[in-house]
């Protein structure tokens, strides 16, 4: 099962990377603004349900996300950190 995980969470990881922000030559479409809507709102309670390997993956697609889009288009992002820190189980951060 933590294969599949494992690579399900690169697959997603990859395509943030590649298509949450598209260079200009890059023949992939980017992601919709419904789509990266709804990532934003999966993706740290999602992290925070996943094993230790997992987290670490898609740690690095937030990063990628964050780096577009906060603090501009990403206005909840330190609110939705700071309330998963509210969680019980916040060994996540460990990731950044």
């Amino acid at each position: 099962m933590l294969h599949l995980q494992q690579s399900a969470s690169i697959t997603l990881k990859n395509v943030l990377k590649k298509r949450w922000n598209p260079d200009e030559d890059d023949e992939m479409a980017p992601l919709s603004g419904e789509e990266k809507a709804g990532v934003k709102e999966g993706i740290i309670p999602l992290i925070l349900q996943s094993p230790t390997k997992i987290q670490k993956i898609l740690v690095e697609g937030v990063s990628e996300m964050a780096s577009h889009d906060f603090p501009y288009e990403w206005e909840t992002l330190l609110e939705d950190l700071v309330g998963a820190m509210n969680m019980d189980d916040f060994l996540w951060f460990d990731s950044f």
